[in-house]
């Protein structure tokens, strides 16, 4: 139940891009921030190699939740100058039947039997912000994020077992909305996003905080992970949703 509410919050949050963002007022120098929470798999089809592999849906094995989800960043403030670093691993781990007999990254998967599926994707992310509209109840940052994936894959079926690995680097257009609705609470949402012809990486989050007094806050995330790369080696698409509770202090 939990899974198809998130999916429908998704939805129109998407439709926000344009205008999304996440960050902390310029009066702050710096934050660090731990969030913890369910994660669900709306989507994770897959084909390795891209030419000549057999597409799959790796959520019918891995199943679509929930996992927990962690993410952990620090902030540096000054001015209207903005740095953040962010860490997020997201794995999912189950057992389930294929569809059809499967060519995966040189193995054959039957799908007589159970097979084990694991998908892991890790992210560190540098990102710099400019705080470019700064008004009584609203700030908007625009930027941009150096992403470095660590992404896994890998099937195993009694002594047959397969794995696809991958690291790279991923530049991101980010924006940051935050708007103060009192003293103690407010609104943010947040975009690190990108498109091109052989992929797309986009993940949007809006979450609710709360001022617990002038150091620590509280806060209710939604955040979605969507996106991936369609080329000779690899094709992949998957779509997470998240909703996580946060601690911030801020010093």
């Amino acid at each position: 139940m939990l899974r198809h509410l998130l999916r429908l919050c998704f939805l129109p949050v998407i439709a926000l891009l344009p205008t999304a963002v996440f960050a902390e007022t310029p009066a702050v120098a710096w934050l660090l921030t731990a969030e913890i929470g369910p994660v669900f798999s709306f989507r994770n089809d897959v084909r390795v190699p891209g030419e000549g592999g057999t597409r799959f849906e790796l959520d019918r094995l891995t199943g679509e939740g929930p996992e927990v989800l962690g993410r952990f960043a620090v902030e540096r403030t000054n001015g209207r100058h903005g740095l953040r670093a962010v860490y997020q691993p997201l794995r999912t781990d189950g057992v389930g039947r294929l569809l059809e007999t499967t060519d995966f990254a040189g193995a054959q998967f039957s799908p007589t039997e159970g097979t084990r599926g694991r998908y892991r994707f890790d992210t560190w992310r540098i990102t710099y912000r400019y705080l470019w509209q700064d008004q009584e109840a609203f700030r908007l940052w625009v930027g941009a994020t150096g992403l470095v994936r660590d992404a896994e894959i890998s099937l195993r079926q009694s002594s047959t077992r397969a794995r696809d690995g991958n690291v790279g680097f991923v530049p991101l257009l980010h924006a940051l909305a935050d708007w103060t609705l009192t003293p103690t609470w407010r609104v943010q949402v947040e975009a690190d996003a990108l498109a091109a012809p052989q992929g797309r990486a986009i993940d949007l989050g809006v979450r609710s905080v709360h001022a617990l007094d002038d150091r620590w806050a509280v806060s209710i995330n939604l955040r979605t992970l969507e996106g991936g790369a369609d080329n000779d080696s690899v094709y992949t698409f998957g779509w997470f949703g998240s909703a996580t509770l946060g601690l911030s202090r801020s010093f």
